[in-house]
């Protein structure tokens, strides 16, 4: 067995298959990943058809550009840098056409069922989640790609550093200040509910 057999992830089989013209495994690719896709991208432009399409760009991108897929690169990797990307530029379309950059609609959150004893509990996370999420909109834009890439989606720093197309350092550093602004931010609101 060759050693970098071992690091074949099923994604690099889906995209062998997809380029000897196995549309089915590339349906398979897309199924498997489009869910990630979307909400990474619904995080980024907080509004659900912009996000359908981006995904669906990105899956057109990916497939006219397969062959240049290195098997070096995890494909999430791939995938979400193109998503980000098409996301960058369609805020920065969106921004022109308004001409300012607060052109963010408001959060689609995926509300749960509660039980009775946790609703109260579940009433306040909630509230906070949504507090966060909008302090986050506020983060210059790198910094909010970077509080989402790694506290929401839970990519490595590697990988945002990829994905971002910044240096590890630079993540770190977006990373610090996107947190210790939202901290600050949530300090304030506590002490002005507290007077």
């Amino acid at each position: 067995m060759n050693p970098s057999d071992k690091n074949k992830t099923p994604a690099h089989e889906l995209v062998k298959r997809s380029l000897e013209g196995d549309l089915g495994a590339f349906r398979e690719l897309m199924d498997w990943q489009k869910e990630y896709a979307f909400i990474l991208a619904i995080r980024l432009l907080h509004d659900e058809e912009d996000a359908q399409d981006v995904v669906q760009e990105a899956f057109i991108r990916i497939w006219k550009n397969l062959a240049k897929y290195r098997e070096e690169v995890k494909f999430t990797t791939w995938l979400y840098k193109i998503v980000v990307n098409l996301c960058y530029d369609r805020i920065k379309m969106e921004s022109r056409r308004n001409n300012i950059f607060g052109y963010l609609r408001g959060l689609i959150g995926h509300k749960e069922v509660a039980d009775s004893r946790d609703l109260e509990a579940e009433a306040e996370n909630a509230d906070m989640r949504e507090y966060i999420l909008t302090v986050a909109k506020k983060l210059p834009p790198m910094e909010n790609l970077v509080f989402h890439l790694r506290d929401l989606q839970d990519l490595s720093i590697e990988e945002i550093a990829d994905v971002a197309g910044i240096s590890v350092s630079s993540v770190k550093t977006n990373l610090c200040y996107a947190r210790r602004r939202i901290r600050m931010a949530l300090t304030r609101m506590q002490e002005s509910e507290g007077s």
